[in-house]
């Protein structure tokens, strides 16, 4: 089963896909007179084989090039032999050349995936196109350095690193288009160290400026300091924390024109932060309230 993870980084091609014009680079690729032309099917001839993603580009001279995208979070050998065919049935699909590219955010799956060219015994070798940690944690190697998917990519990629966390919320202020998307995934995907740095970076003067920020976080950190102790700060926050998960669960359903009956209402005010998470990123995509609140 996908994780959490996986799925949001799925979501950012979702929410903007030109986000993979600032992948390219990564993989050595130069993006100059590349556009995106729009999304392809990422499903295959094989049932059971799907890709995460799949997008066709246009050269200026009018000439197509597909690439399919694939979210790697683990070593895996089978897909030695499944990316291939989804390079394949691309090409067959979009009557065009075709590449897989690979994204990881950890830095043994990208030396790993890095190494799975496959030789054919006609000669041709398969390459899988890879960007991950090494890309990811160079300042100014994207297209569009502070875009808000690069930025909250860089952070998932360092997990331990306070500036890329302060970066990608930073990134998100003054967003009206999509804006909130992004800050839930920014809250509900970040976890341990850089979470806690984050918290920390806020508790002591940081100010957002958008109105989502604001109520996301600004909202935990107020309750946890009226409590005075510390013991009362920390459960301040986390019943902050856990009651602006259960707005932003919500208010993502309502976006997509989902009505929670009273029951389900009730469920969301009494769940803890664990679930909460989990039900807000099955609400990105969900197209009924039971597939969220799953």
């Amino acid at each position: 089963m996908p994780s959490q993870l996986h799925e949001a980084l799925k979501l950012l091609f979702e929410l903007d896909e030109h986000f993979l014009l600032d992948l390219l680079p990564g993989a050595g690729i130069s993006v100059e007179g590349l556009v995106i032309e729009g999304t392809l099917p990422t499903s295959v001839s094989v049932p059971e084989l799907a890709s995460d993603a799949c997008l066709r580009l246009r050269y200026a001279d009018g000439s197509s090039w597909i690439v399919v995208i694939e979210v790697q979070l683990g070593i895996d050998e089978s897909k030695r032999w499944t990316w291939p065919v989804y390079e394949t049935e691309a090409a067959r699909r979009g009557q065009a050349p075709a590449s897989v590219l690979v994204l990881t955010v950890d830095e043994k799956v990208e030396a790993w995936a890095t190494s799975t060219a496959l030789a054919r015994p006609s000669g041709s070798r398969f390459v899988p196109l890879v960007v991950g940690p090494r890309f990811l944690a160079r300042p100014g190697a994207g297209a569009r350095e502070s875009h808000p998917a690069l930025a909250l990519l860089r952070s998932l990629a360092n997990p331990t690193d306070p500036e890329a966390a302060l970066t990608a919320l930073r990134a998100l202020e003054g967003l009206t288009s999509k804006g909130e998307l992004y800050f839930d995934l920014l809250t509900a995907t970040l976890a341990g160290a850089a979470r806690l740095a984050l918290e920390n970076l806020m508790m002591h003067g940081f100010k957002p400026q958008s109105d989502f920020a604001k109520k996301y976080w600004e909202e935990g950190r107020d309750n946890g300091l009226e409590l005075g102790r510390e013991e009362g700060r920390q459960e301040g926050r986390q019943e902050g924390r856990r009651q602006a998960l259960g707005e932003a669960l919500l208010a993502s359903l309502a976006a997509r024109g989902l009505q929670p009956s009273a029951q389900d209402s009730e469920r969301v005010a009494r769940a803890n932060i664990d679930t909460l998470q989990d039900w807000l990123l099955r609400s990105f995509t969900a197209t009924r309230v039971e597939d969220a609140l799953r």
